[in-house]
């Protein structure tokens, strides 16, 4: 494993595996995600860099969530505190 990088809100490590790369973030900040750990993983294409990487993991994208989070931020920040102390840490 190795430190990709930090912010002030979240740590990133990656170990290298033989197509992808399993990154894991860790929520460090005074946020929803605070105290969570996340994993996705980064495929890389055989024409990379001409084509780009393509992350699988949660997908933020989801009409639901993406709704609740236009809508409702409080919720939407309420939501995302307790999934992540029940499925992140």
């Amino acid at each position: 494993m190795f430190l990709i990088g930090t912010r002030s809100s979240q740590t990133c490590s990656g170990t290298p595996l033989p197509s992808a790369l399993l990154a894991r973030l860790e929520m460090t900040n005074d946020s929803p995600y605070q105290g969570g750990v996340f994993f996705l993983t980064i495929h890389f294409p055989t024409d990379y860099p001409f084509k780009p990487p393509k992350v699988s993991g949660y997908d933020p994208l989801v009409p639901e969530i993406a709704h609740t989070y236009k809508a409702d931020r409080e919720k939407y920040n309420r939501l995302a505190r307790e999934w992540t102390q029940k499925y992140a840490m």
